[in-house]
């Protein structure tokens, strides 16, 4: 009789399991039409303390969905966090949905907008990125690693007069200042500025000094 009792609880709580798992990539109807579902993908194949974290996440996202009382800047939080992860573990299929529903939910929060827009940098997606960077500079004005990437976007489409101010108002902030003169001296050696990138370069250097190796390759191939 005890064993029966066991094994009737046991399948209680795995079908309470599975019906949450449903509630992400089956939305309830009071969020249907307002976010996207969020398939679940197989994680077996990665690292125990990895498949934690998405699992503990999504879990998370799940529990919020079937809260009445939830708010949208709370379920946005997690969205944003469970983006982060996939991104992170390379499931960028179901991060970039995470964050578009972040920016749904909390479309003034400058995170979500910055996460996507790099997220799309990273996957080469530049059309898609320079909108979000964009929105994301206007979120948020002060904050400079957005010239910088926004710059490097521009870089990228060749669109060099756009590039230039966005990179050279990143190059006055010394946490990004390397990677911003890194980008004006590349544009400086196509447009054949050669002693200008040389200029910037050794900047680069004095900050630093193992970057040399790199550096003397891009001159070389100028």
């Amino acid at each position: 009789m005890q064993s029966s009792n066991f094994m009737h609880v046991l399948l209680m709580l795995l079908w309470c399991g599975m019906a949450a798992a449903d509630s992400l990539s089956e939305l309830p109807a009071a969020w249907q039409g307002r976010i996207e579902a969020l398939p679940e993908v197989d994680i077996s194949g990665a690292e125990p303390a990895a498949r934690k974290a998405m699992t503990d996440a999504r879990m998370g996202v799940n529990g919020l969905l079937t809260d009445a009382d939830v708010e949208a800047p709370a379920l946005a939080d997690r969205f944003g966090e469970l983006g982060n992860l996939y991104q992170i573990y390379d499931i960028h299929t179901l991060a970039e949905t995470a964050y578009a529903n972040a920016r749904s939910l909390e479309p003034e929060n400058f995170r979500w907008a910055y996460f996507a827009a790099y997220l799309a940098l990273s996957d080469g997606r530049i059309p898609q990125a320079v909108p979000r960077f964009q929105q994301a500079a206007e979120l948020n004005p002060g904050y400079a690693p957005v010239q910088l990437r926004l710059g490097q976007c521009w870089y990228e489409q060749n669109r060099l007069v756009q590039a230039v101010p966005a990179l050279e108002a990143a190059a006055k902030v010394p946490e990004i200042r390397g990677g911003a003169l890194y980008l004006l001296g590349q544009i400086d050696l196509q447009e054949r500025r050669y002693e200008q990138a040389i200029a910037r370069f050794q900047q680069i250097l004095e900050m630093e000094p193992e970057a040399w190796e790199v550096l003397l390759a891009d001159v070389k191939h100028s």
